[in-house]
């Protein structure tokens, strides 16, 4: 198993969007992208390029087998697998790597 998971939300504070990226296989799930538009509290200052309007940061980071963001519904938060958009909305969502390949849950 190995999928890339995609976490689309708008910034709180910017109001603008946000896009990480993730890869998850048997070993847990690594960070590999960031990409944000505007640099505003909580937000990376260092980057390699300027990509379609997005500041992109390339990342080789192992999380481990879990990972959570805390979403409120201004964030209008969208989770793709494999480019599938799988959900959206708000509250708490986990990331866990399982028995089961990937497991999503606490929406």
């Amino acid at each position: 198993m190995n999928c890339t998971v995609s976490v689309e939300y708008v910034h709180s504070v910017s109001l603008t969007k946000v896009i990480d990226v993730y890869k998850v296989n048997e070993s847990g799930i690594y960070a590999l992208e960031e990409r944000w538009q505007q640099f505003d509290a909580g937000q990376p200052l260092d980057f390699q390029r300027v990509e379609n309007g997005y500041f992109v940061k390339r990342l080789d980071e192992y999380l481990g087998e879990s990972w959570e963001y805390w979403f409120i519904p201004l964030n209008d938060a969208k989770v793709r697998v494999n480019g599938k958009l799988v959900l959206r909305g708000y509250g708490v969502l986990r990331l866990e790597v399982r028995e089961v390949p990937l497991l999503l849950r606490g929406w």
